[in-house]
């Protein structure tokens, strides 16, 4: 059964906020129905290209697809796998011009005319002619179609559009199966060609053109004359069938002709954040497409393969099929750029078409982009500069030059240099990202800035990756060449930070230790507080231990000068071998703070709810352990803190940024709904934000389960671990319907979810695995902290609580790991009912 139904359109909104001249924008957009709807979809045979009315694009730019759901998984159709016509049945169906039951396409199964008419009426909807309103009454006219209920109301649309005659209307028995002269012929009349009178000359290259009929013979004649029918051996073959698969190969020849009702576009991807994707265009300009994951995105052809839009990197190279500012596809046709080197033989400026004769010897044409960058030696000049005769270097990909390296007399080849330190900003300027680095010499600050493009190499632990990968706060190294004042990136390796395995608080003693550093009455730093660590502890220093008193750097060696005094230590190793990162005396009273900051970065000020204090080089700042400059720690986000207060002077001489769980990783819960093969329905939704719970969302949300999809039911006396088959089983059933739920989800999919019989008075911990039986079905916490969302705080009491493990869902960076993966001294951060912990999340 075929349905159709409108859509209102949607407002939308855009937010943008920027940290550190870096712009982030995200987005959300409501859509009434329509997930629900495409996804049913899915079951049709053949569907339509669903007329979903496109949100207006802002300036310069698109949006995606409100259909984006029904790709949220990889589609590869179990019968197209090697096809001959794979690649066509991707593009049609990444259309959604065409599709299977989410498992098989069908590619021979045989056509029907009312499959092929609801396609063609709404592919060519904007081309076909209209011939006034339909003269039966809907009734009437329904009642004397011979076709199946879902397609009588696409074809009424074909015969008002002139596709089919009234006569046809009538007489034809639209559930049988379609010839290949029909098809032929519903096509040319749903493009509005006109017949051709000299059909017997044109069709007479085909040995059976006798064997069309007279009356559509006019028609098929002109869509041979503009080359979308071709034949097989010297036949056209008129009254044979077509198959599924022959008829997306068909409808593929119209994707980019002139008929086409896409607009279609090349160019580079040259940047990308969660809400959009930036692309320059080869006409030179650069739009932006926004995207919500899940409800607002576009399918991405990678080879035979569909994904989503954030599969895209920059520097690939996209084909886009736009309609009414929607962005329906996007298709990769490679990704990566090379150089070239050799003479101009020739340029012509009109057709923007330049011949290289390469150091082989050979000629070859490419044409150059729009915006395309033209050097002479260091400086960046015009067009005009390109010159027959010229050597040049030349950055291109397939026949498309993006730079142009002119080699004049004065000519002088990039400076190569190497450069390093931690990133301080990252800004995105058209197609690249402006890099500002920050390095010590000595005792001073020293930044460098640097560009990295597209086709700049990323490096994070010997793979490659985007270069949006580049944060405030990585340590990296940077191969980059010198052109005038522009260094741009060839290579950029992001190197493992300082890691910070303690940070320890002590009495400075007088040492005998050559090179060492003695505490007495040491004192560890956890989350905000500080416990009891040894009575004595030697911490190994070197020339690159920094050390300093009231914010001024000192010699290392001064630290011996001052027994007695309680100093903080930043500390990599194990504690048996201990090293000291950063020494910073203690001076004044001190006090704990935590909660979410807001800094003043031009005034150096940290702000606390209640509290504020200044920071310079001397704060030993972390984040995930490892040390960074306090600037760049992410503002907004959790932190715990130290104060030292002495007369007016308040100082951080210790600032610590947590992160127990990746940003792609969302927790929610709620009431079950709905269950269905690939997603689950959470009505009176909560969201996990700043480790409380939001307000609850009366609407039926739905979210998308990952194939491994780990399913814990604490309903039972015992809880039970089951998969995903296992849940989406109860659909037929119902007894996990109307229970409470926790969900974890990574990025668009939920990852696990634990079931309990009612909403649930939890309580958001953190705290350090003491000890742990065996089996691992209790833990007992240390050092536990409890959230209270009274005041925004984590509680100053810690305490001790063994904590009944057993079913808990424990995730370590994105992966769902079992039980047996905690270990003693593990840091965790849970949900809990009581002493039984539902979610644990290891950090």
């Amino acid at each position: 059964m075929m349905h159709y139904y409108e859509n209102s359109r949607n407002k939308n909104w855009c937010n943008m906020r920027f940290f550190k001249k870096k712009v982030f924008f995200s987005g959300r957009l409501n859509i009434c129905n329509a997930l629900l709807i495409l996804i049913l979809a899915l079951s049709m045979v053949i569907s339509p290209l669903l007329p979903f009315p496109a949100a207006s694009a802002g300036e310069g730019g698109y949006k995606g697809v409100p259909y984006a759901g029904v790709f949220q998984k990889t589609f590869d159709f179990q019968d197209t796998k090697n096809h001959w016509a794979e690649s066509s049945i991707k593009r049609v169906y990444a259309l959604l011009l065409m599709t299977g039951d989410g498992k098989r396409f069908y590619p021979g199964r045989i056509l029907k005319r009312e499959e092929a008419l609801s396609v063609l009426i709404r592919l060519f909807s904007e081309k076909a002619k209209n011939n006034g309103a339909n003269n039966l009454s809907g009734s009437t006219a329904a009642a004397q179609i011979k076709a199946s209920e879902w397609a009588k109301e696409d074809i009424l649309k074909a015969k008002n559009a002139g596709i089919i005659s009234d006569e046809e209307l009538n007489t034809t028995d639209f559930t049988l199966p379609a010839s290949r002269e029909e098809v032929f012929y519903f096509t040319a009349k749903a493009l509005n060609l006109p017949a051709e009178e000299n059909y017997d000359r044109n069709l007479s290259v085909f040995q059976d053109a006798g064997e069309i009929d007279y009356k559509k013979a006019g028609y098929i004649a002109a869509l041979f004359e503009k080359g979308y029918i071709y034949g097989s051996a010297g036949k056209l073959y008129p009254k044979r069938s077509i198959s599924r698969a022959e008829f997306a190969a068909f409808l593929d020849r119209f994707l980019e002709k002139d008929s086409s009702p896409y607009t279609v576009n090349e160019g580079k991807v040259t940047g990308r954040d969660s809400g959009f994707i930036q692309i320059r265009l080869y006409t030179g300009e650069n739009i932006k497409i926004d995207r919500v994951a899940g409800s607002l995105d576009f399918p991405v052809l990678k080879g035979k393969n569909l994904y989503l839009s954030d599969s895209l990197n920059a520097g690939d190279q996209v084909k886009l099929f736009i309609k009414n500012n929607s962005v329906l596809l996007a298709q990769v046709l490679g990704t990566g750029e090379k150089a070239l080197s050799g003479s101009i033989e020739k340029y012509d400026p009109s057709k923007r078409l330049m011949v290289l004769k390469a150091d082989d010897g050979n000629n070859k044409n490419y044409y150059l982009v729009s915006g395309a960058e033209v050097y002479m030696g260091q400086e960046r000049v015009s067009e005009k500069e390109i010159q027959s005769g010229v050597e040049a270097t030349i950055r291109v990909f397939g026949d498309r030059v993006f730079a142009v390296y002119l080699k004049g007399e004065d000519y002088q080849a990039p400076r190569e240099m190497t450069l390093k330190g931690m990133v301080l900003t990252v800004s995105a300027e058209n197609d690249a990202v402006k890099v500002t680095l920050v390095n010590f010499d000595g005792e001073d600050r020293v930044y460098e800035e640097f560009y990295a493009y597209p086709d700049t190499e990323v490096l994070k632990a010997g793979e490659k990756v985007d270069y949006e990968n580049i944060s405030p706060g990585d340590e990296l190294e940077a191969k980059v060449i010198s052109s005038g004042q522009t260094k741009k990136a060839l290579q950029v390796s992001l190197l493992p930070g300082e890691g910070v395995n303690a940070i320890l608080k002590g009495k400075i003693e007088k040492s005998d230790f050559n090179g060492a550093l003695l505490l007495s009455n040491v004192k560890e730093f956890f989350m905000g507080r500080f416990y009891d660590k040894g009575r004595l502890f030697k911490i190994n220093i070197d020339g690159d231990t920094r050390a300093y008193l009231s914010g001024e750097s000192i010699p290392i060696v001064d630290i011996f000068k001052l027994q007695g005094k309680e100093a903080y230590v930043a500390c990599s190793g194990d504690e048996k071998n201990y090293k000291a990162l950063k020494v910073v005396v203690k001076n004044g009273d001190e006090y704990l703070e935590n909660g979410f900051f807001k800094p003043v970065w031009s005034l150096n000020i940290i702000n606390f709810t209640g509290s504020q204090g200044t920071f310079d080089d001397s704060t030993i700042a972390s984040c995930n352990d490892t040390i960074i400059l306090p600037e760049v720690l992410e503002e907004q986000k959790e932190a715990f803190a130290v104060f030292n207060k002495e007369g007016n002077s308040i100082r951080i001489p210790v600032l610590y940024q947590p992160v127990y769980y990746p940003s792609d990783i969302s927790i929610i819960k709620g009431k079950i709904y709905e269950i269905r093969e690939d997603s689950v329905g959470i009505k009176y939704q909560r969201d996990l934000y700043k480790n409380d719970w939001s307000s609850k969302d009366s609407a039926i949300n739905y979210h998308n389960l990952k194939d491994s999809l780990c399913f814990v039911d604490f309903i039972s006396s015992k809880a039970k671990v089951l998969t995903k088959e296992d849940f989406i089983k109860d659909r037929f059933y119902k007894n996990y319907y109307y229970k409470e739920a926790y969900l974890v989800k990574k990025k668009d999919s939920v990852l696990g979810i634990v079931l309990v019989d009612e909403e649930k008075e939890d309580i958001i911990s953190l705290g350090r695995i003491s000890s742990i039986a065996v089996p691992p079905e209790v833990a007992t916490v240390e050092r536990m902290q409890d959230f209270s969302p009274f005041n925004g705080k984590w509680n100053y009491d810690s305490a001790s609580l063994d904590i009944n493990l057993s079913g808990a869902l424990v995730i370590k960076e994105g992966k769902i790991l079992d039980p047996y993966g905690l270990n003693v001294g593990d840091r965790i951060y849970f949900i809990r009912d009581n002493n039984r912990a539902l979610v644990i999340f290891k950090f």
